[in-house]
């Protein structure tokens, strides 16, 4: 006998666990407000399914119901034979309510079983969408395959369903109230900079944030600085950050990190070239950081696809609040994308990015690069149309900010020395010295607006400027 045929003929399910749930029903009502994670759908036995949803209509009307109610309501309009099957049932269940001294223990198992269930069929569209499409490339069906495991482990379940406007805004209004009493300053998760926290409100789940400027503006040290103050918070609350960086080495950014945290030049600690209380800087960083919540990814030349399978990982085991990407246009469509152009290709990997972020319901910080034409203009702070193949990223984002100094311009039009130009240029050097411009262009659901930070450009530290 094939596995096939055993499952067909073993089903999966807790007949005792599905009775004893409805016979705790049925004994009290009110007991079903703590089955809130129970479905109709979760009970193997359909009348099981049906009674369980009777109870629960009932118990929104704010009514009552009893074992003789339901007997009568659901047998009035059937033949003598099936109410007659309907009253065993329900008599079976009414007598296991003493089984169920833990009902909520009792209706997970029932939410196991249907786990069970699914897990086979899901393994089953599996093997037909290999046999059946067989000249499809592999990684097309790993990608779908897992996706559909991913919600199963989520959910318990990969039907989405439709969610009732009541529940919705009752649970929008108690979180209102919540973060009411609460007091907090932001209701998202903290970039660790006061201005920019307060204009973004800090970020926010399922959104797709942008973070784009031209090279050596400093978008791979901001989104470090951002992600290692996240972290913290996150390792406070038993959550985690990801950081896929597809252009430097996991090596580079923990020096560039130890460099923002100990002030120390980070060529003299590749070099090696510190001194003895310096390197005490360091081991004090290293104590403070070693139990951060922080993993990096370098992997060169990701594709979209394996990203999202990785932080799916990341996700079920580490419970992921964020994950950053630098930078997107070092990304890989999918297999089919080498048939599109490049702006397509773009396309299609800001929307998988906003897919990831709407999926693992987190904050997707992406690195993106501008385009030469704010090099050809005099003022040279970035627009919505210098982001490269724009229309597709400014779509899909949801927050785009720009990295901006002026001072990296004004140092490179420094003119001859003890000339008036020269006495100019120098003021404006004072007055643009280690501060970098976060312009946020773009906000969905907010204001725009500048702020302005701290830069150092030999630790590559951020931090707030006044």
């Amino acid at each position: 006998m094939n596995s096939t045929n055993i499952i067909d003929d073993n089903p999966i399910y807790n007949k005792d666990a599905e009775q004893a749930v409805i016979g705790a029903l049925l004994l009290d009502n009110s007991v079903i407000e703590k089955l809130y994670f129970l479905k109709d759908e979760h009970f193997y036995i359909p009348i099981s399914g049906e009674i369980f949803k009777k109870i629960k209509k009932v118990r929104e009307n704010m009514f009552a119901i009893t074992r003789d109610s339901l007997i009568e309501e659901l047998c009035s309009c059937k033949n003598e034979e099936d109410a007659q099957n309907i009253r065993n049932h329900i008599m079976n269940c009414f007598m296991s309510a003493s089984f169920a001294i833990n009902p909520e223990g009792v209706a997970r198992k029932v939410v196991d079983m249907h786990t069970k269930r699914q897990l086979i069929e899901h393994s089953r569209k599996t093997i037909d969408d290999i046999i059946s499409r067989k000249d499809e490339m592999s990684e097309k069906l790993i990608e779908e395959a897992e996706h559909r495991l991913f919600l199963l482990a989520q959910e318990g379940t990969y039907k989405k369903e439709f969610e009732k406007f009541d529940v919705l805004s009752k649970n929008a209004i108690e979180k209102i109230e919540h973060n009411f009493k609460d007091k907090r300053e932001i209701l998202g998760l903290t970039t660790g900079f006061t201005d920019l926290n307060s204009i973004l409100g800090g970020m926010q789940k399922s959104d797709l944030i942008i973070i784009a400027g031209r090279p050596s503006m400093g978008k791979t040290a901001l989104a470090i600085n951002i992600a290692i103050n996240a972290a913290v918070k996150a390792t406070q609350n038993k959550e985690s950050i990801g950081f896929f960086s597809l252009e430097m080495s996991a090596e580079q950014l923990t020096n560039r990190i130890f460099s923002m945290k100990t002030g120390i030049n980070s060529f003299s600690l590749r070099s090696g070239n510190i001194f003895v209380d310096q390197f005490g800087q360091i081991m004090h960083e290293y104590q403070n950081l070693k139990g951060l919540n922080l993993f990096i990814d370098d992997t060169a030349g990701l594709s979209i696809t394996s990203l999202r399978s990785r932080a799916r990982k990341l996700a079920r085991k580490n419970n992921l609040s964020a994950i950053f990407v630098d930078y997107l246009q070092l990304l890989k469509g999918t297999i089919y994308s080498n048939s599109m152009n490049r702006t397509n290709e773009i396309g299609e990997i800001t929307q998988e990015l906003k897919y990831i972020a709407k999926e693992l319901n987190i904050p997707v910080i992406a690195l993106s690069q501008l385009s030469r034409a704010v090099e050809q203009r005099d003022d040279k702070r970035p627009l919505l149309s210098d982001l490269r193949e724009s229309g597709s990223i400014e779509q899909d984002a949801d927050v785009v900010m720009f990295i901006y100094r002026d001072e990296y311009y004004t140092r490179r039009s420094q003119p001859k020395e003890g000339t008036e130009d020269h006495r100019l240029w120098q003021e404006k050097m004072n007055k643009t010295m280690n501060q970098a411009e976060v312009i946020i262009a773009k906000q969905r659901n907010g204001a725009i607006g500048t702020i302005k930070l701290f830069y150092d450009s030999n630790t590559t530290l951020f931090r707030d400027l006044f």
